[in-house]
């Protein structure tokens, strides 16, 4: 799909785009449970979980997003037969504390990039599948800042890659297809999901395609407002 150089603004994806958990999800679960007395290897449950979230991928609505969590979670436990009142109380507290900063980390060059496109003149804005906890993580982590609007589809309704989720950011910014470009981590959701809205997208696989950013030539300065 060929596009002009006149894009002007740029949408990222947050989880795995932006920020990643810290240290590991597995090692934030294993830490969790151990302060209800249940003691699980933080590798078994990294598998598990990436595992689970495959699978309720596949059948959990969008819009149902602390039902998905719960089913996520419940496949990564389930190997330790947890009573029902146990697993509550895990859940509740795995849930809340991945909606605080201090369990993410911001990638390399982050901060650098966001500011770079940022003095260029171009509108930045947060594109993710996620729901409403990573409004309070972004701020924790002072990400914030940087974009002009943060769009979750836990708060639209529907994820990339459904066209709608990019439709909506569209009437929100008051710009056309060919004026956006989109970067995430996943070739499905993020890069297929922006071509099929019509929008330019780049796909980041490390430090390295972040920082490429700053010399992508569909990135030279923003055109100013027409």
């Amino acid at each position: 799909m060929k596009h002009s150089t006149q894009i002007r603004a740029v949408t990222f994806d947050i989880g795995g785009t932006l920020i990643v958990p810290e240290p590991s999800v597995g090692a934030v679960y294993a830490e969790v449970a151990q302060t209800f007395g249940v003691t699980q290897s933080p590798e078994l449950l990294d598998a598990r979980f990436y595992e689970g979230f495959r699978r309720a991928s596949a059948n959990c609505p969008s819009s149902a997003e602390k039902v998905f969590w719960e089913t996520v979670v419940r496949h990564v436990f389930a190997p330790a037969d947890l009573d029902e009142i146990t697993f509550r109380r895990i859940f509740e507290a795995v849930y809340t504390t991945f909606g605080e900063g201090r369990r993410w980390r911001i990638l390399d060059g982050v901060p650098h990039i966001l500011q770079t496109l940022s003095e260029r003149g171009f509108r930045l804005a947060a594109l993710s599948n996620a729901d409403a906890r990573f409004h309070s993580v972004l701020r924790d982590l002072e990400l914030t800042p940087y974009f002009e609007a943060v769009f979750l589809s836990g708060d639209i309704g529907c994820e990339k890659p459904d066209p709608r989720i990019f439709r909506h950011v569209e009437k929100a910014l008051g710009l056309d297809p060919q004026y956006m470009l989109h970067v995430g981590d996943s070739l499905k959701h993020d890069i297929t999901g922006a071509h099929n809205a019509g929008w330019a997208a780049r796909l980041i696989d490390g430090p390295s395609s972040l920082a490429a950013l700053a010399d992508d030539p569909l990135l030279p300065a923003a055109p100013p407002p027409q």
